[in-house]
């Protein structure tokens, strides 16, 4: 329960002078409420959840808070209350968080990209080849949406209809071959 007697501005202070008693009094009054709000609001989607989760997002928002009171960079003047600052903190921290989890994506098709274009054309690719295979990638994409996982496992993984569905279980065999058909059609269209 919320100490009607502790003030924003003492909280801070407090933190920033190291009182092991306040950083645990904010911890333990503020950490369900903003993880609530977390689960309650902008809802994580399951592909980032295999990098973080809302409890991650919650402790670096309060390591941020802190690290902010002692330094002095966070400063709440007259009657500033702390559940919105430390709300602006993690929508901040879920925004870097995603931005960063789909860079490495982003990072990691590629170099994926070049390994299945190495199973393709059995040597490593010119940069034109890679090219036009991320190209053919990209098109599908736009023409298949929806079934990003499994245009991934077809082009990237090259990985059979068996292997498909032991990863993607729900996935239907004729989602599979429409996949398959219309990334056939793309890399037609491009007359590789």
């Amino acid at each position: 329960m919320k100490d009607p007697s502790m003030t924003t501005e003492m909280l801070i202070q407090g933190i920033r002078s190291g009182e092991d008693e306040t950083l645990e009094y904010v911890f333990r009054e503020y950490y369900d409420q903003l993880l609530e709000r977390l689960q309650r609001g902008r809802k994580i989607q399951p592909k980032f959840k295999i990098r973080f989760d809302e409890h991650d997002v919650v402790a670096t928002a309060f390591r941020t808070f802190v690290r902010g009171c002692k330094n002095g960079s966070i400063e709440v003047n007259g009657q500033g209350h702390l559940l919105p600052l430390l709300q602006q903190i993690i929508n901040c921290k879920l925004s870097k968080k995603i931005k960063s989890a789909q860079a490495q994506k982003r990072d990691i098709d590629k170099e994926q990209s070049v390994v299945a274009v190495e199973a393709v054309f059995g040597t490593k690719p010119t940069q034109e080849e890679n090219l036009l295979f991320e190209e053919v990638y990209e098109t599908a994409q736009k023409k298949l949406e929806g079934a990003h996982d499994v245009l991934e496992l077809v082009y990237i993984h090259l990985a059979s209809d068996e292997e498909i569905k032991q990863q993607l279980p729900d996935v239907d065999s004729n989602l599979i071959q429409h996949v398959r058909r219309t990334l056939r059609k793309t890399v037609e269209d491009f007359d590789w």
